[in-house]
């Protein structure tokens, strides 16, 4: 939301706050902010995430952890944590409240037998990359922004799984 470091989730609008790219290992949104675990560059379990000034701490190192089944689907963890095999922290941005980092067995991460238990598990962890839409963005910013041809960026689109439905939410600052 605008004036604010809140992370949420909303309907796709295309707005810049929706566009998410990867650099330095940081996530930026094309509104200028990164994500962050805010006044800390040692997150933790229940550490809340925000969207932030860049100022490339520790705390603003994240890192994709891909789970592929017949979709690219990831997890958005910590960078210290890349190399570990047990339990790491993953961001999740919940319908209500604060985005913040929970806790993901390992067991659960490196057993490929049966990703779609793990998605299904995790389901408020887990984010499906969608390419951005350059026309539509152009659109609702009115024209005025040129995307550069090298720009890549993309959406974190966050499923939400329920036993009636299923929700597709973008997480936005």
């Amino acid at each position: 939301p605008k004036n604010s470091s809140k992370l949420v989730l909303a309907e796709q609008d295309y707005s810049a706050s929706q566009t998410w790219r990867w650099e330095d290992d940081m996530l930026i949104c094309d509104t200028g902010r990164v994500l962050s675990a805010y006044e800390t560059d040692i997150p933790g379990p229940g550490n809340p995430i925000f969207a932030v000034d860049a100022y490339g701490g520790q705390g603003q190192k994240f890192c994709r952890f891909k789970i592929v089944t017949d979709t690219e689907y990831c997890l958005i963890g910590i960078l210290a944590e890349q190399d570990l095999q047990g339990d790491r922290l993953f961001l999740t941005v919940p319908e209500e409240g604060q985005a913040c980092l929970g806790t993901v067995a390992g067991v659960d991460l490196f057993d490929s037998s049966n990703m779609i238990n793990t998605i299904k598990k995790y389901w408020k962890f887990v984010y499906k990359q969608i390419e951005v839409d350059e026309e539509k963005q152009r659109e609702a910013e009115g024209a005025s922004k040129l995307i550069p041809q090298n720009h890549f960026s993309e959406y974190f689109q966050h499923h939400l799984y329920s036993k009636l439905c299923e929700q597709n939410h973008l997480f936005c600052c």
